[in-house]
């Protein structure tokens, strides 16, 4: 047997319902109880702000079977843990005590940690995902820290992320008619 045993799919940020925190960093978020779905295999961890928006983060279980090699498993396995752990000390201000024998073990006792933190506030940074269409944690870097009254986030956003996820893809389709390089433009070139 690898690092772990489970179930799941790929990480993401995904919200059901009410109004969603966008882009950008936000700071001093109420910290709402996780949700530890074992039906469902995953552990979602909640923030709100002040005007009752709602971000979410689900980590979903690993799933040994999807993966070709057992260095892929373990590899995936291990970025989601890292996932479970970021959030954790943020809201916790420790790890110290997240320990279990298995993923769904450590996501259990992840959840029991925060439940006795819930008073904690974060800061978070949300970027948009691939497709550039909603606000999500970004899959790699630090996103989330413990919020103190008074003092500067020390997250930030990188210069890839700005340049590449923090502006929405372009609805607008070009009319059905035209060109979307314009006659004689291929002379204009640089190639």
């Amino acid at each position: 047997m690898g690092l772990f045993d489970g179930n799941t799919s790929k990480n993401r940020q995904e919200s059901t319902g009410g109004t969603r925190i966008d882009i950008g960093l936000h700071t001093n978020l109420k910290v709402e109880e996780p949700v530890l779905d074992m039906e469902n295999k995953f552990i979602e961890f909640i923030y709100s702000d002040l005007e009752g928006k709602v971000t979410k983060d689900r980590v979903y279980f690993p799933e040994r079977d999807r993966y070709d090699t057992e260095e892929i498993f373990e590899d995936i396995s291990i970025k989601r843990v890292n996932r479970i752990v970021q959030h954790t000390d943020a809201i916790c201000g420790s790890v110290d005590d997240l320990t279990a024998e298995n993923f769904v073990g450590f996501a259990a006792k992840s959840k029991q940690l925060i439940m006795s933190s819930l008073d904690s506030r974060v800061n978070i940074l949300l970027n948009l995902n691939k497709e550039l269409k909603y606000a999500e944690f970004p899959m790699y870097g630090k996103y989330i820290e413990r919020y103190e009254e008074g003092k500067e986030p020390t997250i930030a956003h990188s210069e890839w992320t700005m340049a590449n996820r923090m502006t929405r893809k372009s609805e607008a389709a070009p009319a059905s008619n035209s060109s979307i390089v314009e006659p004689g433009a291929s002379d204009k070139l640089p190639f």
